[in-house]
C-alpha cells in the first residue's frame, strides 16, 4: 500500500468516527437510535468516494464535486420515495418531499418529549445530519486542512442535543466524540504546516521502533490535542460545577423549601415523611372522576431523577420547563402505537395543603388551571409546579386529563435496552454499596430480560425476602440505611422500598426513578369522588423501557392499598391482580397521536415498534477499527508471500529476497539506507548480528547474490530461502517484545514510505564503522 495512499485511508477514517460519533449525540433525543446506523453507512458511502478520488490524484474540486454527488444521490434514493431520476438525481419533487421531511420533524419534535418516538421522517432528518456532518468535516479537514477551527463547529452541533436535554447527555459520546477528534487532529497534523509549526526532524536519527514512532507522532500532537479535550472538557465540567440545589430523599435535612432546583418549589419528599410518620388524617386532595374514569391512583407530585451519597433528589431542574398552556409535552419514549384511553379528573387542593407541586395522574395531556400565572410542566418528568414567589396551589381547583397506556407484558419484555439513551437514569454513585448489585444480581438470576428482572425485584420485596413495613425511624442516613435495609433490617417504609429497587435496577442497567405522591384515596360520599390524606402519600419506583415509557412498581408491602394493578391481555381498564407480584404498577402513561391525514402522519410514516439500538452502530465501528488496525500487517503479510513465491526470473528472486530482509530490517528499527552499495546498506544490520556466524554467512550469501545479479554479465541463480529465513528470525530474536509486537501489528516498511527512511540511528551508524 503506498504511503501517501495509507495516510489518505486513515484521515477518511478518522472523519468517518467523528461523524458517527457527533451524531451520536442525538441518540438520547429518541427513542429508537437506528438513524444512527443509516447515517454510519451513508457516510460511509461519502468518505469512501473522497478516500478513492484523492489516492487517484484528484484535485480539490473533483474530489468535493464528488462526495457531493454522493451525497445528494444517496439521500434521494434512500428518503426521496422515487422522487428523483432514476432514483438518484434529485428533482423538484425531491426538494418538496425534503421540506414535508423537515416539517413533520419539526411537528413530531414539538409535540413530544425527549426521548421522542421514531418516525420515518425523525429517522431521515437525523440520518442526512450525519451523513452532511461527514462531507463537512471531510471538506474541512481533508481539503482545506481546517481541522482545528473544525472543534468549534461539531461544539456547536453537540451543543444542540445537550442543550435540549438540559445537560444530561451520556458522558460516553462526549468521550467518543473527543476520542475521534484527537484522532483526526493527529492524522493531519503535519498535512499543513502553517497550522501547526514548523517540522523538525533531528538529521541521521530514526524512530527505535514503531512503537516509538507512534509514541512521537502522539507526543508532536499534544497541544492541538489538549486544546480540543480541554475544549470538550470546559463542556462537560462547567454543569457539573454550576452551583445547583437538589432535595435529598434520605437525608431528612432541610428546611422544606429550596431554590435553584427549577422553580424552587417546597420538597414533597418532607412533605411525604412528615405526613406519614405523623399519621396525619388531614384531607389534602380531592378528586373526582368524569366519564367513567378509572379510580384514580399514584397521583403524583414529582419525579425524582438523580441519586447521589445522600439518596435520591430531585435534581437540576434549571431550564427543564416550559409554561403550562394548551399544548403539553407528551409522554417520553412512548411510541404512538401503544394503545392508550382517556381519563379525565376535577382535582380541588385542599386550602390547608401549601404545595407548590400539582397533584395530578402520570400523564397529562390537558390542564384546565383559573390562573395558572407562573406554572410550569417540567418537559421530562411532566411534572406540574409554580414559580415559588407566586404562592402555592392550596385551595385551587383544575381539571386534568390523563392518556392512560396499555401496553401488553409482550410490549416490555421485548422493549430493547435504553442504557445509552437513558444512560443518566442508571448512573449510581460511587458510595453505592455492594450489596445493591449483588442483590439484585442474585435476585434476578434466570430473567432473561429487563421487565422479568424487575417484577422478580418486585417479588422479593413484597413476597420472598422477609421484609416488613414499619413506620419507625431507622438509625444511620444514606447509604447506610439502605445497606442495612438489604442485610440484616428489612424493615421500613415507602420511601426505602422505593429507593431500594430503584436503585437495584439502575444496577443492572434498567433507568429508574422514584416519585413522591399519593398511592390511593378512600371513597367519598359522592359517587366517583375519592379523597387523599396525610396518611396516603407515598413514594414509588418507575423503570423505563423503550417504546413504552415509565412504567411504575410497588416494591412496598403490606395492606389492600398496596396492591398493584395489572392490565389483562387487550382489556381497557385496570384490575386488582390475583397475584399481588406478579405485574407491574400499570400508570397512566400516554401520548397522542399524529392525525390522520395530517402533514406529519403523511410524511413520518407509523414508527417502528419496540424501538432500535445502537448495538449494531456499536459493533460495525468495532469492526472498522479491527479492520483498520489488521490493514498494516496484512499488507507486510501479502508482500512476504509474494516474495517467496516461485520465481522464473531468478534477478528477480534476489531482489525480493534483498527486499524482504530489508523490510524486516525496518521493521524492527535498525537502520537501513538506500541509493547507496548493497554492503553498506546492510552494513547496520551485519552489526547487530556480528555475534552470530550463521547470520554473517547468511548476509554474505545474500549480498553477493544481489551484487552479481545487478552487475554481473551472467548471474547463476542461487536459493537464498535459508539465508532469508534465518535473518529475519535472527532480526526479530535481537530486539525486545515491544519491538516485535510493534513490527507485527504496525510494520513500519508498510506505514513509512521509502523516501522518509533516510539516515540511520547514531547506535547503528557507530556499529557500522567496524566493519
Amino acid at each position: 500500500m503506498n504511503a501517501s495512499v495509507a495516510h489518505t485511508f486513515w484521515v477518511g477514517l478518522w472523519v468517518w468516527l467523528l461523524a458517527v460519533t457527533t451524531g451520536a449525540a442525538f441518540s438520547p433525543l429518541v427513542a429508537d437510535s437506528r438513524f444512527l446506523l443509516e447515517g454510519a453507512l451513508g457516510a460511509a458511502a461519502v468518505v469512501l468516494v473522497g478516500v478513492v478520488v484523492r489516492a487517484a490524484g484528484g484535485r480539490r474540486p473533483v474530489v468535493v464535486a464528488a462526495q457531493a454527488a454522493v451525497t445528494l444521490g444517496w439521500l434521494t434514493a434512500a428518503y426521496g420515495a422515487g422522487t428523483g431520476i432514476a432514483g438518484v438525481i434529485p428533482t423538484p419533487d425531491t426538494l418538496e418531499r425534503a421540506g414535508a421531511l423537515a416539517e413533520a420533524t419539526y411537528l413530531h419534535a414539538q409535540r413530544y418529549a425527549a426521548p421522542v418516538p421514531d418516525t420515518a421522517a425523525l429517522t431521515a432528518t437525523l440520518a442526512a445530519l450525519v451523513i452532511v456532518l461527514a462531507l463537512v468535516i471531510d471538506v474541512l479537514a481533508a481539503e482545506l486542512r481546517w481541522t482545528p477551527a473544525l472543534g468549534l463547529v461539531l461544539l456547536a452541533v453537540v451543543m444542540v442535543p445537550a442543550t435540549l436535554l438540559e445537560g444530561r447527555s451520556p458522558l460516553l459520546v462526549f468521550v467518543l466524540g473527543a476520542a475521534a477528534y484527537a484522532g483526526l487532529l493527529a492524522v493531519t497534523r503535519n498535512d499543513d504546516g502553517r497550522a501547526w509549526g514548523p517540522r523538525v526532524t533531528a538529521v541521521g536519527s530514526q524512530p527505535q521502533d514503531p512503537v516509538d514512532s507512534a509514541v512521537g507522532h502522539v507526543r508532536a500532537s499534544i497541544p492541538a490535542v489538549g486544546i480540543a479535550i480541554g475544549a470538550i472538557a470546559v463542556a462537560l465540567v462547567v454543569p457539573l460545577v454550576t452551583p445547583t440545589a437538589g432535595e435529598s430523599f434520605l437525608d431528612g435535612a432541610g428546611s422544606g423549601a429550596g431554590s435553584g432546583i427549577g422553580t424552587g418549589l417546597d420538597n414533597p419528599v418532607l412533605d411525604m415523611r412528615r405526613n406519614l410518620r405523623g399519621q396525619s388524617r388531614d384531607v389534602l386532595l380531592t378528586m373526582t372522576e368524569e366519564k367513567d374514569a378509572p379510580r384514580p391512583r399514584y397521583v403524583r407530585l414529582a419525579s425524582m431523577q438523580s441519586v447521589g451519597d445522600q439518596g435520591w433528589t430531585l435534581g437540576d431542574r434549571v431550564g427543564a420547563g416550559q409554561q403550562l398552556d394548551d399544548d403539553l409535552p407528551s409522554v417520553p419514549g412512548l411510541n404512538p402505537g401503544v394503545p392508550t384511553t382517556t381519563a379525565r379528573y376535577r382535582t380541588a387542593v385542599s386550602p390547608g395543603f401549601e404545595t407548590r407541586w400539582l397533584p395530578h395522574v402520570y400523564a397529562p395531556t390537558a390542564v384546565r388551571l383559573e390562573d395558572s400565572s407562573g406554572v410550569e410542566i417540567n418537559r421530562s418528568m411532566l411534572d406540574i409546579s409554580r414559580l415559588p414567589r407566586l404562592g402555592s396551589f392550596a385551595g385551587a381547583s383544575y381539571d386534568v386529563e390523563v392518556m392512560v397506556a396499555r401496553p401488553t407484558q409482550a410490549d416490555l419484555r421485548t422493549a430493547p435496552a435504553s442504557t445509552l439513551t437513558m444512560s443518566s437514569y442508571v448512573d449510581l454513585p460511587s458510595s453505592t454499596p455492594d450489596v445493591v448489585n449483588e442483590r439484585a444480581e442474585e435476585v434476578t438470576a434466570g430473567a432473561s430480560n429487563a421487565f422479568d428482572r424487575a417484577l422478580a425485584l418486585q417479588r422479593w420485596f413484597r413476597q420472598d425476602g422477609g421484609f416488613k413495613y414499619s413506620l419507625a425511624q431507622r438509625p444511620g442516613s444514606g447509604m447506610e440505611t439502605i445497606e442495612a435495609f438489604l442485610t440484616d433490617d428489612r424493615v421500613g417504609y415507602c420511601e426505602q422500598f422505593a429507593t431500594a429497587m430503584a436503585m437495584m435496577a439502575r444496577s443492572l442497567g434498567i433507568p429508574s426513578r422514584v416519585s413522591v405522591g399519593f398511592l390511593s384515596g378512600e371513597p367519598a360520599r359522592q359517587k366517583g369522588t375519592w379523597v387523599f390524606r396525610g396518611t396516603a402519600m407515598h413514594a414509588w419506583p418507575e423503570l423505563y423501557f423503550a417504546g413504552v415509557g415509565w412504567i411504575g412498581f410497588e416494591p412496598t408491602p403490606g395492606g389492600s392499598g398496596y396492591t398493584p394493578p395489572t392490565f389483562a391481555e387487550g382489556s381497557a381498564d385496570p384490575q386488582e391482580a390475583p397475584d399481588p407480584s406478579a405485574d407491574p404498577t400499570a400508570l397512566p402513561t400516554g401520548a397522542a397521536s399524529p392525525a390522520p391525514g395530517s402533514a406529519e402522519a403523511d410524511a413520518a410514516g407509523d414508527a417502528a415498534d419496540g424501538g432500535g439500538s445502537w448495538v449494531p452502530v456499536a459493533l460495525v465501528v468495532l469492526g472498522l477499527l479491527t479492520v483498520a488496525l489488521a490493514v498494516p500487517a496484512a499488507v507486510r503479510t501479502a508482500r512476504r508471500r509474494r516474495r517467496r513465491a516461485a520465481h522464473d526470473d531468478p534477478a528477480a528472486a534476489a531482489e525480493d529476497a534483498w527486499a524482504e530482509v530489508r523490510d524486516t530490517a525496518t521493521d524492527h528499527g535498525i537502520g537501513w539506507t538506500e541509493g547507496v552499495s548493497p554492503r553498506t546498506s546492510i552494513a547496520p544490520l551485519r552489526a547487530r548480528l556480528d555475534d552470530d556466524p550463521v547470520a554473517r554467512e547468511a548476509i554474505d550469501t545474500l549480498v553477493d547474490a544481489v551484487e552479481r545479479s545487478r552487475y554481473a554479465p551472467v548471474y547463476e541463480p542461487a536459493d537464498l530461502t535459508a539465508a532469508v529465513d534465518h535473518l529475519v528470525g535472527a532480526t526479530a530474536a535481537g530486539v525486545t517484545r515491544r519491538q516485535r509486537l510493534g513490527a507485527a501489528v504496525l510494520p513500519r516498511s508498510v506505514l513509512v514510505p521509502a523516501e522518509r527512511r533516510v539516515g540511520v540511528r547514531e547506535e547503528d551508524e557507530v556499529l557500522s564503522l567496524r566493519e
